[in-house]
């Protein structure tokens, strides 16, 4: 039981509640750090090799349709985007263990930065030129 000051009592563990609170956050940092650490680097590079091997495909190709072209551009465009999440979330958490840049990070994460909204936009023009042409047909 705890006395109040004002001379009431509770019986409600209040240190219990506050141990609680930060075993929670200590696990969601474990868990934030596995996800966007190791396991995001495992995904980006998956991405990277598909990519690669989707543009090997279309670029070695007899016949090369008008659409072979986007979508050579579309996996250009996505691996510019993978590269700049390994470079923005991915390394940083491996490296510094947080996911905002610090040391030397802060003076590449403006312009990976800027390169990864180009390749979000770079991206979507791509499906939406992709979509086009494969519903027109």
């Amino acid at each position: 039981m705890t006395l109040f000051e004002n001379g009431t009592y509770c019986e409600f563990n209040f240190t219990q509640i506050l141990l609680d609170e930060n075993e929670e956050e200590l696990l969601f940092s474990k868990f934030n750090y596995v996800i966007v650490g190791p396991l995001l680097v495992v995904v980006i590079c998956l991405g990277l090799v598909g990519n690669t091997l989707s543009a090997i495909v279309f670029l070695t190709s007899t016949s090369r349709p008008r659409i072979y072209y986007y979508l050579i551009t579309l996996a250009v465009w996505d691996a510019i985007l993978l590269l700049c999440s390994l470079f923005l979330y991915g390394l940083p958490v491996l490296f510094i263990g947080k996911f905002y840049p610090l040391g030397s990070w802060v003076a590449i994460y403006p312009m990976i930065y800027m390169l990864s909204n180009a390749a979000h936009s770079g991206n979507l023009s791509q499906c939406v030129v992709w979509a086009t042409l494969w519903f027109s047909h």
